[in-house]
């Protein structure tokens, strides 16, 4: 389907809608879940203490358009193909937890052990890499990069 400007396209629910339409919806429902409602929970109230979780949102986008063509052969004929696409995404998760009561306030933060463990591992496998690497400078060895490749190439084998 070649669509020229201002033309309408069917969304999978059957009705027509402008481009431009579609782009100012997607990017209205990003900025609301990016709001200060999103952010921060509503206060919740218990005894003479106030607690608020705080939330960090994370938001992300992309699209691409591709096409091509071929000549054709005996087999096959010329053909000529493009699509396009995009997307959105959101994400959200806790990182701190208020708490402000008559003793003054406190801030808590949630900690992701995750996210710890992941950065931990990649900064051991740096040092590890580097160390290695010093070590056999030291004794007059010069790296070895055809080894490593020889090691990368059996494990995609």
């Amino acid at each position: 389907m070649n669509e020229q400007p201002g033309e309408t396209f069917n969304s999978e629910s059957g009705t027509g809608h402008q481009p431009a339409d579609v782009i100012e919806a997607v990017f209205e429902r990003a900025s609301r879940a990016a709001s200060a409602g999103a952010t921060i929970s509503p206060v919740q109230q218990i005894g003479d203490t106030s607690i608020v979780v705080l939330s960090e949102v994370m938001m992300g986008g992309g699209f691409g358009f591709g096409g091509g063509g071929s000549a054709g052969d005996d087999k096959s004929p010329a053909g000529f193909g493009s699509g396009g696409g995009g997307g959105v995404g959101a994400q959200s998760r806790p990182v701190a937890i208020v708490y402000a009561g008559p003793s003054g306030v406190r801030v808590k933060p949630i900690v992701d052990i995750s996210k710890l463990t992941l950065a931990g591992v990649g900064a051991a496998g740096f040092l590890a890499f580097w160390l290695i690497r010093l070590m056999r400078e030291a004794k007059g060895q010069p790296p070895r990069p055809q080894e490593a490749g020889r090691f990368f190439g059996r494990m995609m084998k």
